[in-house]
């Protein structure tokens, strides 16, 4: 690559305020998230702003590679890369610049999410592909939202040492299947066919978990999503326990969540936000992927109409108005359920939180609140507003519907006990800018951006923690 992408010239690296205060990290690194924009889901009728060039494969994919080789993270999290453009033109890039990577995806679709990292300097010591709807939640509430979600430990190791896994392997990638039984009959493939999972983190090696997802995109779907966030919470868990509990985490993705709805706050542990049970069973009541469940009070569990077996994940989904039948305490129940399930996690934080402080040029002049009507709802969605949206930035992607969907987040490992802490932690230290509004319209993509949703990059460090307070 000889010339910068158009992109990279209306971004900059902005550093956090608070980081500039505290005591250096033990070491950094570069983390990217991206909604890639899989070419299976382009329609014409939903970028009708776009020119048949800037929708087309071919000139697409030059400006999404030109963008990840010019930032060129350490580990990077994609959603929505085709299956079939995987092989051909990202795998052979992404080899030559030392990358390995695990690819994922839901079986009845032909694109997936790929965890990626640099492998000269890291190594993936552990992994787990994540069918979310084969994963019981609570209550014995099934999901069919057809999403997925991968999971990895990750450890980079100490300066001149080289990736034990890199050691006496060639670079040569392939669609290997995963050798996990869970993805035997989904969409897995990875660089490393002889891989195989090690417990032990080398001498100076810093480890962390990354999960890396593409959430329910239903606008009524926040219930979905609030479940979605517990199985991979409790698949960090088990990734974390032969670790005791001592890694930090990083969750990144496309959440398809605004920072009002139910699952940022469950995540971020508001969760005695105002409206949030309320606004949840809403969300549970007008969802259309929702089975029905009988309440048993004996039980105070939901129960199929069998009472001895899950709903089938592969049934028709029941109308809006067949679950209308759970009363206001039976869903509140089942929300607070859900809820309750949050607060056995640390609580995330989001590195892009309190953007407004590195940015604020992109908060002048103050949006009024933007909703979006909701099909058949009385409600709408918020699509922004400034007093309740934490200083993230007010969006990621930028189509005729414009919101924050995109997160990184950081999670404290959990505390073996009640006083002491695990050794390290990860924070933000710069953030990759938002581009100015004018280079967006009327829509996302365009000749500089060659995605509907913008990459998010951080830089992250490894920090020393203490007891706590």
């Amino acid at each position: 690559m000889t010339t910068a992408p158009l992109s990279t010239a209306a971004r900059r690296m902005l550093a956090i305020p608070e980081a500039a205060r505290s005591v250096g990290p033990m070491s950094s690194f570069k983390f990217m998230t991206w909604n890639a924009l899989a070419q299976t889901l382009v329609r014409r009728e939903l970028y009708p702003y776009c020119t048949k060039a800037q929708l087309k494969w071919k000139s697409r994919k030059q400006r999404l590679l030109a963008e990840f080789e010019f930032y060129r993270p350490d580990v990077a999290c994609f959603q929505e890369i085709d299956r079939d453009f995987w092989l051909t033109d990202w795998a052979p890039v992404l080899d030559k610049l030392s990358y390995h990577w695990r690819f994922f995806g839901y079986p009845t679709k032909n694109h997936g999410c790929c965890l990626v990292w640099r492998s000269d300097t890291w190594s993936c010591l552990d992994y787990r592909p994540v069918l979310i709807d084969q994963s019981q939640t609570v209550a014995n509430y099934v999901l069919t939202t057809d999403n997925v979600a991968q999971v990895a430990v990750l450890c980079r190791h100490a300066e001149g040492v080289k990736a034990a896994e890199n050691q006496n392997e060639s670079h040569t990638s392939t669609f290997q299947p995963s050798a996990s039984a869970d993805s035997a009959q989904a969409h897995a493939f990875t660089s490393e066919p002889s891989w195989s999972p090690r417990s032990i983190i080398p001498p100076g090696g810093e480890a962390l978990i990354v999960s890396n997802t593409h959430l329910y995109w239903n606008p009524q779907g926040g219930f979905n999503r609030l479940a979605q966030g517990l199985v991979i919470h409790r698949t960090i868990a088990e990734l974390n326990q032969p670790h005791q509990n001592q890694l930090p985490v990083v969750m990144a993705g496309d959440f398809n969540t605004t920072p009002v709805e139910g699952l940022y706050p469950a995540l971020h542990h508001q969760l005695d936000a105002p409206g949030l049970v309320s606004n949840l069973m809403n969300y549970l009541r007008r969802d259309p992927r929702l089975f029905t469940l009988r309440y048993d009070p004996d039980q105070r569990l939901y129960l199929n109409d069998s009472q001895t077996e899950l709903p089938d994940p592969a049934a028709q989904p029941l109308s809006t108005q067949d679950h209308a039948h759970l009363s206001l305490e039976q869903q509140n129940a089942l929300v607070c359920a859900l809820l309750d399930g949050y607060r056995k996690y640390p609580p995330a934080r989001s590195v892009y939180q309190n953007y407004d402080q590195c940015d604020p040029a992109h908060f002048e002049p103050i949006p009024e609140p933007v909703h979006r009507e909701l099909n058949d709802l009385t409600e709408t969605l918020v699509i922004y507003q400034a007093d309740e949206w934490h200083g993230e930035p007010r969006f990621s992607t930028f189509t005729q519907f414009r919101s924050l969907l995109d997160y990184i987040m950081v999670l404290d490992p959990p505390s073996q006990t009640d006083n002491i802490s695990a050794e390290t932690v990860i924070r933000p230290l710069a953030l990759l800018s938002i581009p100015k509004e004018e280079l967006l319209v009327p829509g996302l993509p365009n000749d500089s951006f060659p995605s509907d949703h913008l990459s998010l990059l951080a830089d992250l460090g490894f920090f020393r923690n203490g007891p706590r307070d």
